[in-house]
């Protein structure tokens, strides 16, 4: 399906594709699967499968993790090649402190896991948007906020005046020690604000 599979086909190569038809063959009565169907899951043609089990293909790691996938089977059981670009490529969950809400209200939980592939940042906490925030985030959504992180141009942030109790959001343009003009050419000043956070992450919902 790539150039990756134009390199020469190695022993190992051809235990994965003999192990591919065999799992293939054991799994396609309850997967109701032919290699037709096989072939336009993997968006590729009936050639090429039966190239795959004949052993005329070298499969990269990618491959094979899609091949495992329409099969419904762990892919390292395919190759065991496949187990350290899946470590790299998974997202970890992290507990991060829920300190408020866009809407000023108390939030109704005190942390929440979030997907991530990177180490927070230990300043690194969470807003629950129960209001939505036009045009950063809607309803339902979480924002990772530090306010350890500098603002700079078209960093995206929030605040909360000392004369509201609700979070705005907008895009910084230029900041300086006393004050921060956002792209809207609305000027903050710093003293008039009882809350300042650069935006790391905007995560939706989840679908259900």
């Amino acid at each position: 399906m790539s150039g990756e599979e134009t390199r020469r086909i190695t022993e190992e190569d051809r235990r994965v594709a003999k192990r591919l038809k065999a799992l293939y063959n054991e799994r396609k009565s309850d997967l109701n699967l032919n290699q037709h169907k096989l072939a336009d899951a993997m968006g590729a043609t009936q050639g090429y499968i039966s190239q795959c089990f004949n052993q005329h293909v070298a499969l990269s790691p990618t491959t094979v993790i899609k091949f495992a996938k329409i099969l419904e089977i762990d892919p390292v059981k395919l190759d065991k090649r496949t187990a350290s670009l899946l470590e790299f490529n998974t997202v970890i969950r992290t507990m991060v402190p829920v300190v408020g809400t866009a809407s000023g209200r108390l939030p109704d939980m005190n942390s929440i896991d979030v997907p991530t592939k990177d180490k927070k940042s230990p300043t690194e906490v969470a807003l629950s948007i129960d209001e939505a925030m036009d045009p950063f985030c809607s309803e339902g959504s979480v924002l990772l906020i530090d306010g350890d992180k500098p603002l700079r141009a078209k960093s995206k942030f929030v605040y909360r005046t000392r004369k509201s109790s609700k979070l705005f959001a907008a895009i910084c343009e230029r900041s300086t020690n006393d004050s921060i003009r956002t792209t809207d050419d609305e000027l903050l000043l710093k003293k008039d604000l009882s809350f300042l956070a650069r935006i790391i992450a905007v995560i939706e919902p989840e679908d259900e």
